[in-house]
C-alpha cells in the first residue's frame, strides 16, 4: 500500500452485485486487476479509488455502472467505519490541529486589529466627542425642527 496500513473500510454487501454470472463479485475483482496492471496509478486522478471504481461498474454493485472516485469518496464518507480508535485519530489530528492553528492565529490577528480599533476609537472620542443636534421651535405651536449639527469643544 503506498500510503501505509488502511484507516477506514465500507463493507460491501455481495448481494447487491447484479452483474450475471456465479462469480461476478470474483470476476468484476479480477478484470479491474489486470486492466489496472498495465495503469500508471497516480495521486489525483487514476488511482486506487478509479480501481475500485471499475471493478464496482463491472460488477454493477448497486444495479449501477456510473461509480467514479466523488461517488465511492461520498459513499465511504457515509457508510465507511474506522479500523480503530487510533485509526480515527491518525486521520482526523493532522487536519484538526491545523484548525487549530489557523483559527488562532486569525483570533489573535484580527483581536488585536480590533483592540487597535478600540483604542483609537476612545481616543479619538475624548478628542472629539460625537456631533449633539441642536433643535430649536419654529414660531408654530411647539414644531421641533432640525437646525444643524453642533460639535461641542
Amino acid at each position: 500500500m503506498a500510503f501505509g496500513k488502511p484507516a477506514k473500510y465500507w463493507k460491501l454487501d455481495p448481494a447487491q452485485v447484479y452483474a450475471s454470472g456465479p462469480n461476478a463479485w470474483d470476476t468484476a475483482v479480477h478484470d479491474a486487476s489486470e486492466e489496472y496492471k498495465h495503469r500508471m496509478h497516480s495521486l489525483c486522478c487514476d488511482n486506487c479509488h478509479s480501481h475500485v471504481a471499475l471493478a464496482l461498474n463491472l460488477m454493477r454493485y448497486n444495479n449501477s455502472t456510473n461509480w467514479n472516485m466523488v461517488t465511492l469518496c461520498f459513499f465511504c464518507l457515509l457508510y465507511g467505519k474506522y479500523v480503530s480508535i487510533g485509526a480515527f485519530v491518525k486521520t482526523w489530528l493532522p487536519f484538526v490541529l491545523l484548525l487549530g492553528i489557523i483559527l488562532t492565529v486569525s483570533l489573535v490577528f484580527n483581536l488585536r486589529r480590533g483592540l487597535h480599533f478600540v483604542s483609537h476609537w476612545s481616543l479619538r472620542s475624548s478628542l472629539c466627542p460625537l456631533p449633539r443636534l441642536v433643535t430649536h421651535t419654529h414660531p408654530g405651536p411647539d414644531t421641533l425642527c432640525w437646525k444643524s449639527l453642533s460639535f461641542p469643544l
